[in-house]
C-alpha cells in the first residue's frame, strides 16, 4: 500500500521506465484524464472507469496520470484489488491505514469518512487497479466513494479488465456511467502505432518479417516490447540502414513469438490453444477434441478464451488463427516427431468418428504415413470425393503404392506427362481386371492430348478396338492436322455402340476435324448426357467450349449469351487447366460476338482490346498500358493505323487472321479489316478472299459464309451487293461485322454520289458501334466518310441521346476532354471560343446522360496511367487563329 506522500509501492506498468515517455496511441485518453485532474484541482471531483485487456497499456496510463497528479501537488494514492477477502486495498488509500471494524457496513462508512478527511487538505487522486479481482466488500466501499467523489476535490480512478465477468463489478461500471462518470475503454493499438512503439524501443523501424510478428500480438504494447526485448537479448535482431529486422535462428524466434502471442490466454488453456495450431488454417472444437483426445468442454473453454484474447478468429463456422505467423510459430515449437504422432493419432481418431474425408486426409498427409486402417478407408472413397481437393488427396495417395486414382489426380492437376507414363505402366499389369487396362490407356491418351503431345498417341491407339479410345485417337489426329485420317477414324466409329462418354468423344473429334454438319443442339444434348466421373467432367468442359465456338458461328445471340454465362459454373467443377481454357473461350466468344459485357477478366488481352476499342483513337495510354500476351497483333494493328502506318496495321491483321483460320471451327472475324487495309495500301486481296471462301466452304457455318461474302463484295464496292451482304450479316448473328458492313456500304454509297444514303448507312453503323461503346470504330467511320463530306447529322433521323446522337464536332470535343484538356486548350485546338466549347459540353452531357467532365472521359473509356491522373495536354499552335 502507499503511505501518504509516497509513490505507489506497486510499479504501475511494464512501460513505466521514463516519467516523460509518450504513450503512443493513448494521447486522447491521457488528455481526458488530465482534464479531469484539473477539474478535481478546481474542486469538482469525478470518477473514471479505465478498462482494457492485459498488456494494452492501462496500467501505464494510470502511472502517467499519477505522475501528473504528484507533480501538480495533489495527494496521490494507488492500490490494487488483488486480495478479494479484505478491505485492506481501500484502507490503504486513506491516511488511517487498515482497520477492522465489526462489520462491512461500519467499514464502508469509516472509509468514506477517511476519504473525505483526506480531501479536506487539498485535491486528491485515488486509483484502484485490477478491480476485477477485488472482493465484494471492496466493490461496495469503492461504490460508496464513487458517489461522494462529485462533492469533493477528488478524482477516483478505477482500473479493470473486461474479463472475467463479475456481476458486482459490472454493476459498479454501469453506475459510473449513469452518474456522469467517464468510461475509457482501451482497444488494441493500430499497426502504425505498433511500429512507432517498436521504433522507440529499437531506435529504428522494424523490417517486414519483424513487422509481421509484431502485428500478430493483438495490438498490445506490453507484448510488443516484451518480445522485442527477448529477441534483442537473444541476438536475433539485425540493425542496418535505420531498419531492424528479424534474423538468426528461426526456431528461437518462433519460440519467443509463441510465448507472447498466447500470453493473454489463461495458463490452463494455453496447451489446448497451442495444439490447435497443428490443425491447419481452419478447424473447429470437435476436430481438436477428437484429434487431441481431449474433453470437448475443456476445448470449448480454451478456444473461447483465445477468441476473446484475439489469438483466434471465429467466422461462425470454423475457427482460425488471426495471424498465420502465430500459427506457424506455435506449430514449429512442437518437435517433428511429436507433430507426426499427433496427426497420426488424430487421423485414426477422426476416422473412427466419421469425420469429413478432407479433415482426415489433412492429418494423414501431415503424419507422413498411411496406417492399414487409413489405407482401407482411402480405397473406399469415391472419385467425386477425391476431386473435392485433388492436391490433398494426391499427396495422401502418394503415401501408398501407385494406383490408377493417383494417375487421375495427376492428370487433373496438370501433371500430364507423369500421369501418362504411370497409367501406361500400370496398364501392363492390370490385364486381369476387366476394363482396367482400357481405362488406364484412355487416361494416358487424354493426358497426352491435353498436354499437346499428340504424336505419342498414335502408338497407343493404332490397333485398339475400344470405341472411346479410338475417339480420342481421332481428336489427336485432328490436332496434328491429319484431318483426312481423323475423319476416317470417325466414320469407322459411326456404327459402334456408344455410351455417353463415347458419344461425347466422337462429337469432340468431329468438331476438331471441322465437321460443319454438327448443330448446337446435338452438342448440348451429348454434353448433358454425361455423368460425374472425371473423364465425363473433362468431356463436358471440352464440349461446352466447342458449343460456344459453334454458337459464335451460328447463333442465335441469346443461346450464345446463355452458353457464355454457363461457362463459369462449369469451369468451377473441372480441372484448373480446362477451367482456364473454358473461361478464355467464353471471353473470346463475347468479344467476337460484340457481347463485351460478358468478356470479364478471364483473358486480360481481350479486356485490353475492349478497353482500346472504347478509348478515343488518340488515347496514348492504351498502346502501352493495355498490351497483353496473346492479343498483340490486333492491338498493334490499331496502334499502327492510328499513326497512319496502314502497311504495318495490315501486317498485324494478317498475322491475327492466319492464326484464326487454323482454329476449328475457323474464325473469319477480322478478315474484313485485312481486306480494307490491303485495298487502302494497294495490295491484291484475291488470296485473302480465296482463303476465307475456302474456309467457309469447308465448314459451311452461317457466320463464316456471311463474312466470306462481305470480303468478297468489298473490292468491287458495289452498293447493291454490299446491301445484300449487310442483310445477310444481320440475320446470321454477327453484330460487329454487320456494323462494319454498314460502314462499308456507307463508303460505297458516298463514292457513288449518294450522300443521303451514305449518311443513313453511317448513322445506322454508328448506332451499332455505340451499343457496345466502340469509340474507336465510330471515329474511324466518321473519318472515312468525312472524306466525302458525309456527316451523321440530319434533321430527319438524328438520334437524340447516346453516342450516336453526338455530332462530329461534339465527338471531337469528347476526345479532347478524354485527353484531359481544359476548355481553353480545347478552344485553342479546335479554333473555337470558350463559350462554344462550354455549349458543346452542355449538349454532350445531356446526350450521354452524365454530369461532369470526368464522367465524359469515363464514358469514352479513357484510362489514365496506373497511379496517375488525367492531366491537361497543352497544345501549341502557330499562325492565325491561335488565341493568347
Amino acid at each position: 500500500m502507499t503511505a501518504p506522500g509516497r509513490t505507489p509501492d506497486r510499479a504501475p506498468g511494464p512501460v513505466d521506465d521514463g516519467a516523460d515517455r509518450p504513450l503512443v496511441g493513448r494521447e486522447s485518453e491521457l488528455a481526458t484524464l488530465v482534464a479531469l485532474l484539473n477539474r478535481a484541482r478546481a474542486g469538482r471531483g469525478g470518477v473514471v472507469w479505465l478498462e482494457g485487456a492485459a498488456g494494452l497499456g492501462k496500467t501505464a496510463l494510470l502511472s502517467a496520470l499519477l505522475r501528473r497528479g504528484t507533480s501538480t501537488g495533489c495527494t496521490v494514492r494507488a492500490g490494487t484489488g488483488d486480495d478479494p477477502r479484505s478491505l485492506d486495498a481501500v484502507w490503504g488509500l486513506t491516511d488511517h491505514g487498515p482497520a477492522h471494524p465489526p462489520g462491512i457496513t461500519e467499514s464502508v462508512d469509516q472509509i468514506d469518512a477517511a476519504v473525505a478527511a483526506l480531501c479536506a487538505s487539498g485535491p486528491a487522486v485515488l486509483a484502484l487497479d485490477d478491480l476485477h479481482r477485488a472482493g465484494h466488500a471492496t466493490v461496495l466501499a469503492w461504490n460508496r466513494i464513487s458517489r461522494s467523489a462529485a462533492r469533493l476535490p477528488l478524482l477516483l480512478v478505477s482500473g479493470c479488465r473486461p474479463t472475467p465477468y463479475r456481476e458486482s463489478v459490472a454493476t459498479l461500471r454501469e453506475l459510473v456511467a449513469q452518474h456522469d462518470g467517464e468510461l475509457l475503454v482501451l482497444g488494441p493499438l493500430g499497426d502504425a502505432e505498433i511500429v512507432t512503439v517498436a521504433a522507440g524501443r529499437l531506435g529504428g523501424r522494424p523490417g517486414p518479417r519483424l513487422g509481421r510478428c509484431l502485428r500478430a500480438l493483438g495490438g498490445s504494447p506490453a507484448r510488443v516490447l516484451g518480445l522485442l526485448d527477448d529477441l534483442d537479448a537473444a541476438g536475433l535482431l539485425r540493425r542496418a540502414g535505420g531498419r531492424v529486422e528479424l534474423g538468426g535462428d528461426d526456431d528461437r524466434a518462433a519460440a519467443a513469438l509463441d510465448r507472447y502471442a498466447c500470453a493473454g490466454v489463461a495458463e490452463p488453456n494455453r496447451p489446448i490453444v497451442r495444439m490447435a495450431a497443428l490443425l491447419g488454417p481452419r478447424f473447429d472444437a470437435t476436430e481438436l477434441a477428437a484429434a487431441g483426445g481431449l474433453p470437448l468442454p475443456a476445448v470449448t473453454t480454451a478456444l473461447s478464451d483465445a477468441v476473446e484474447d484475439g489469438v483466434l478468429g471465429d467466422d461462425g463456422d470454423r475457427l482460425s488463427f488471426r495471424h498465420d505467423v502465430v500459427r506457424d510459430a506455435v506449430a514449429r515449437s512442437f518437435p517433428v516427431a511429436a507433430r507426426r504422432a499427433f496427426h497420426r493419432a488424430g487421423a485414426l481418431a477422426l476416422l473412427a468418428t466419421g469425420a469429413e474425408a478432407g479433415v482426415v486426409a489433412r492429418h494423414l498427409r501431415e503424419s507422413g504415413e498411411l496406417p492399414p486402417a487409413a489405407r482401407d478407408w482411402l480405397a473406399q472413397l469415391p472419385e467425386s470425393t477425391l476431386l473435392t481437393d485433388p492436391a490433398l488427396f494426391s499427396d495422401v495417395l502418394g503415401l501408398g503404392p501407385v494406383d490408377a486414382r493417383r494417375c487421375m489426380l495427376d492428370h487433373w492437376l496438370g501433371r500430364r506427362q507423369r500421369a501418362a507414363r504411370t497409367a501406361l505402366a500400370l496398364a501392363t499389369t492390370a490385364e486381369a481386371r476387366p476394363g482396367a487396362a482400357a481405362d488406364l490407356r484412355r487416361l494416358a491418351v487424354r493426358a497426352l492430348v491435353r498436354d499437346g503431345s499428340l504424336a505419342d498417341v498414335d502408338a497407343i491407339c493404332a490397333d485398339t478396338d475400344d470405341p472411346r479410345l479410338a475417339g480420342w485417337h481421332a481428336v489427336a489426329l485432328a490436332g496434328l492436322g491429319q484431318l483426312a485420317a481423323a475423319r476416317e477414324r470417325i466414320r469407322g466409329l459411326a456404327a459402334a455402340p456408344q455410351d455417353g462418354p463415347t458419344a461425347a468423344v466422337l462429337a469432340l473429334a468431329r468438331v476438331r476435324a471441322g465437321d460443319g454438319r454438327l448443330v448446337a443442339d446435338h452438342l448440348a444434348a451429348v454434353r448433358d448426357g454425361l455423368g460425374g466421373d472425371s473423364e465425363s467432367t473433362e468431356l463436358r468442359g471440352l464440349l461446352h467450349g466447342c458449343l460456344i465456338d459453334l454458337l459464335v458461328q451460328t447463333g442465335p445471340p441469346d443461346a450464345l449469351a446463355g452458353a457464355i454465362l454457363e461457362a463459369g459454373p462449369l469451369a468451377a467443377r473441372t480441372d484448373p487447366g480446362l477451367a482456364t481454357w473454358l473461361r478464355a473461350t467464353a471471353a473470346r466468344a463475347g468479344y467476337l460476338a460484340g457481347r463485351w459485357d460478358l468478356v470479364g477478366d478471364a483473358e486480360p488481352g481481350l479486356a485490353a482490346l475492349v478497353a482500346r476499342h472504347r478509348s478515343p483513337p488518340d488515347a496514348t495510354t492504351a498502346n502501352r498500358s493495355l498490351r497483353s500476351v496473346g492479343r498483340e497483333d490486333e492491338l498493334d494493328a490499331m496502334a499502327a493505323e492510328q499513326v497512319g502506318d496502314l502497311a504495318g496495321a495490315l501486317r498485324a491483321r494478317q498475322r491475327a487472321l492466319a492464326a484464326a483460320l487454323e482454329a476449328r471451327p475457323a474464325r473469319l472475324h477480322g478478315a474484313e479489316h485485312v481486306v480494307r487495309l490491303a485495298l487502302a495500301v494497294g495490295d491484291d486481296v484475291a488470296d485473302v478472299v480465296r482463303r476465307c471462301e475456302r474456309a467457309a466452304a469447308e465448314e459451311a457455318l452461317p457466320v463464316q459464309l456471311a463474312i466470306a461474302a462481305l470480303v468478297r463484295a468489298m473490292p468491287d464496292a458495289d452498293p447493291a451487293a454490299l446491301s445484300r451482304v449487310v442483310e445477310q450479316l444481320s440475320r446470321r448473328g454477327a453484330p460487329r461485322q454487320h456494323a462494319y458492313g454498314l460502314e462499308e456500304l456507307a463508303v460505297a454509297l458516298a463514292r457513288a454520289g449518294d450522300r443521303a444514303g451514305a449518311g443513313r448507312a453511317l448513322r445506322e453503323a454508328v448506332r451499332h458501334y455505340a451499343s457496345v461503346g466502340s469509340v474507336w470504330e465510330i471515329a474511324r467511320a466518321d473519318r472515312r466518310l468525312g472524306r466525302y463530306r458525309v456527316r451523321r447529322r440530319t434533321p430527319a433521323d438524328q438520334p437524340t441521346s447516346g453516342w450516336a446522337a453526338l455530332t462530329p464536332a461534339e465527338f471531337r470535343v469528347v476526345r479532347l476532354v478524354a485527353r484531359g484538356m481544359s476548355n481553353r486548350d480545347i478552344a485553342d485546338e479546335l479554333y473555337l471560343s470558350q463559350n462554344t466549347v462550354q455549349t458543346h459540353l452542355a449538349r454532350i452531357r445531356a446526350k450521354l446522360g452524365v454530369r461532369s467532365r470526368l464522367d465524359i472521359a469515363r464514358a469514352a473509356g479513357f484510362q489514365a496511367e496506373p497511379g496517375g491522373e488525367v492531366g491537361p495536354v497543352r497544345c501549341r499552335r502557330s499562325g492565325p487563329g491561335r488565341r493568347t
